[in-house]
C-alpha cells in the first residue's frame, strides 16, 4: 500500500497517507496479544494488558485527521460554502439530496456543520454523556461522504476507526467474552530504563512530527487549496 500510494502522486489522498501510517504503526504495536491468530498458535504471546501508550497513539493518530482537518475548514472559500456548493450539484442526480440542493443555505450549513464536528468530535466522543450521540453524528458524516465522494474504503474505516475512543474494554463487551476471558490485570515489573527511553523518544518524535507536518503549507507561498 505505501509502496503504491508513494510512486503515484497524481492520485494522493491524505487518507490513503493515514492508511499507510495505521499499517506501520500495527507492525510495531503489540496488538496481537489476544483475539489473534498469533495469540492462538503461540500462547505464550497471550496477554491481558498491553502498555497504555499504545492505545493513546492509536487514538492521537485517528484523531488528528479529525482535528486537522476542522482546522484546513477555516479557509474563505470553505466558510461561504463554495466547495460543498460545487460537489452537491454534481450529485443532484440523488433523489434525497435533490430535494434540498437548490436552496443557498445548505451547502453553507453543512460546511459549517463539518468543521465543527471535525474540531469537536474527539473530545466530545471522550465524554460519556455525548459519546453515543457524537458517534450516531460520526456515522451519518461518513456515509453522506460515502455517497458524495470517490473516496473508497475511507468512511468505513474511520467509522470503525473512531471505536478506539470509546472505553478499551469495548470489545470484550460487544463480543461478550467477559467470563471466557479473564479480566485485565495489572502487572507490576521492574522497568527496563534502557529500552523505555528509546520508546519514550522514538514516540515523541513521532509524535512532534504528527503534530508538526500539517503545517508544512505555511513553508510555500500561496494558498494550499490552490498549490496543493
Amino acid at each position: 500500500m505505501t509502496h503504491v500510494f508513494l510512486i503515484e502522486k497524481a492520485f494522493y489522498l491524505n487518507h490513503y497517507y493515514l492508511i499507510c501510517l495505521l499499517s506501520w504503526l500495527l507492525t510495531i504495536l503489540p496488538a496481537n496479544r489476544a483475539l489473534s491468530l498469533d495469540s492462538l498458535f503461540r500462547p505464550s504471546l497471550r496477554s491481558d494488558s498491553c502498555p497504555t501508550w499504545c492505545l493513546w497513539l492509536l487514538r492521537l493518530q485517528i484523531g488528528i485527521p479529525y482535528f486537522y482537518g476542522g482546522l484546513a475548514k477555516f479557509d474563505a472559500d470553505w466558510l461561504q460554502g463554495f466547495p460543498l456548493a460545487m460537489w452537491l450539484s454534481r450529485k443532484s442526480d440523488l433523489s434525497w439530496l435533490s430535494l434540498i440542493v437548490d436552496y443557498p443555505w445548505v451547502p453553507l450549513a453543512l460546511s459549517y456543520a463539518g468543521l465543527l464536528l471535525d474540531l469537536f468530535v474527539v473530545p466530545l466522543i471522550f465524554w460519556a454523556r455525548t459519546r453515543l450521540p457524537m458517534y450516531a453524528l460520526i456515522v451519518v458524516f461518513h456515509l453522506m461522504n460515502f455517497t458524495l465522494f470517490e473516496i473508497g474504503i475511507f468512511p468505513w474505516m474511520m467509522i470503525g476507526a473512531t471505536l478506539v475512543f470509546f472505553p478499551a474494554d469495548l470489545p470484550r463487551r460487544l463480543l461478550r467474552l467477559q467470563n471466557s476471558l479473564p479480566c485485565p490485570s495489572v502487572m507490576i515489573s521492574a522497568p527496563d530504563t534502557a529500552r523505555r527511553g528509546l520508546t519514550i523518544a522514538g514516540v515523541s518524535i513521532y509524535v512532534a512530527w504528527q503534530l508538526l507536518f500539517p503545517f508544512r503549507c505555511l513553508l510555500y507561498p500561496g494558498p494550499a487549496t490552490w498549490t496543493e
